[in-house]
């Protein structure tokens, strides 16, 4: 009908009613936001619906796993509501529900019997496929009229979600989306292009014409270009890097410009843990050993305080980097196995991070007895065919540290 086709034009004249529905982002609970989008559910349209949707992963987050669930049942009216509607949604709203409920699956943990995290992770699990399908029927013939931020969206989306539907005339939705993509990539600004590489990366799709044209387009040097290079923040680099080394797409030129402009800066306290990591992950992965760039980030590290701001996978895929790539940073070694060794459990670590800790330290022939111990200790298995070395005197950072300056 009319309404229907207005609504499906600007994305949100969809229903007549005039009814005020409050601010989602007001909302300071989860039970605030529930009770509200349901006692105005018949009135509200698909941009109340996708505010909503919006704001739940982060009041989630803050909402205690064992506390009350008093709304179950109008949650699940508000998703049975979303999901029958979905397919009638606007652009803008179609993507903004899609992505929000993508980050709720990806990380909503099990909860309590009963909670509001058990029913979403629950509910995701069982109808995502069939909910992403609509989404991607619904999409796909619009894809042109999509805004960059959308296209780059839908795809994390879906990546997110471990999802990859055919719509159609059989193709996936990432075929439409690199299609729509690739023509329009001089209006993508930096987070854009790296969500979107990073969402083909993570869905494991392969399109090597896009990972062309996006380097192409982020290698641009023009001092009045707003989306080259030096427009990228740390994390949207390190995610960049960290998907042309996942998907296998070669790129020497980036590689070597991204490392450049990284070793440009004054220092790299920019850079988080996360950033560090997949920094180092994706130049080891991609064989690029580039001896300044892992210069640079090593003595960052060594400059720290400490390393408590860095999870065992960032830890493991540091280490695992530099022994890859063959590029001796003892000191680096020795401030790890330090921190490792200094920590009262393991419990956090995973067996692949220890393993992994353990071959990286062997392969780059570095020693520490402390760490060796402690590993073994947490149910860690290291692999070592030298048992001298072992038992070496290069044991803490500090004699690892000296003895790489001499």
């Amino acid at each position: 009908n009319d309404a229907a086709k207005a609504w499906r034009a600007d994305g949100i004249f969809w229903f007549p009613s005039m009814v005020h529905v409050p601010k989602m982002s007001e909302c300071q609970t989860i039970d605030e936001a529930i009770q509200k989008i349901y006692v105005n559910i018949e009135n509200a349209n698909p941009r109340d619906i996708a505010a909503f949707w919006t704001v739940v992963p982060k009041l989630l987050y803050d909402h205690q796993r064992s506390g009350r669930q008093d709304f179950l049942p109008q949650l699940e009216y508000v998703f049975d509501k979303t999901l029958g509607g979905i397919e009638k949604y606007g652009r803008r709203d179609l993507t903004q529900t899609a992505l929000s409920i993508a980050k709720i699956w990806k990380s909503t943990g099990r909860g309590a019997r009963g909670s509001y995290h058990q029913f979403l992770r629950d509910t995701i699990k069982d109808k995502r496929f069939d909910m992403f399908q609509t989404v991607a029927d619904a999409a796909a013939p619009n894809l042109a009229e999509f805004e960059p931020r959308y296209l780059s969206n839908l795809a994390y989306a879906y990546a997110l979600v471990e999802c990859m539907p055919r719509v159609r005339d059989g193709s996936t939705i990432f075929g439409h989306l690199a299609g729509k993509t690739i023509p329009s990539l001089d209006k993508f600004n930096a987070q854009d292009m790296s969500n979107t590489v990073w969402a083909f990366a993570k869905a494991g799709t392969s399109h090597s014409l896009l990972f062309v044209e996006v380097a192409s387009r982020i290698l641009i040097d023009d001092d009045d270009d707003i989306n080259g290079i030096r427009s990228f923040k740390p994390q949207e680099l390190s995610n960049t890097m960290w998907a042309y080394a996942k998907a296998e797409e070669s790129h020497p030129r980036l590689f070597d410009a991204v490392a450049r402009h990284i070793i440009s800066h004054d220092d790299l306290h920019a850079f988080d843990p996360q950033c560090v990591s997949n920094t180092v992950w994706a130049f080891a992965k991609a064989s690029v050993p580039h001896y300044p760039l892992f210069r640079k980030v090593a003595n960052h590290i060594d400059s720290l305080d400490d390393l408590v701001a860095f999870e065992p996978q960032h830890l493991s895929n540091i280490v695992w980097a530099y022994a890859r790539v063959k590029i001796s940073q003892p000191y680096l070694f020795g401030k790890v196995a330090d921190h490792i060794a200094s920590l009262p459990n393991l419990e956090e670590f995973t067996e692949q991070d220890m393993q992994n800790i353990g071959r990286a330290f062997e392969k780059a022939r570095v020693s520490h007895p402390r760490l060796y111990a402690k590993l073994v200790e947490a149910g860690g298995v290291i692999h070592t065919t030298d048992r001298k070395r072992v038992s070496s005197p290069l044991q803490d950072h500090a004699s690892l540290r000296e003895w790489w300056r001499e």
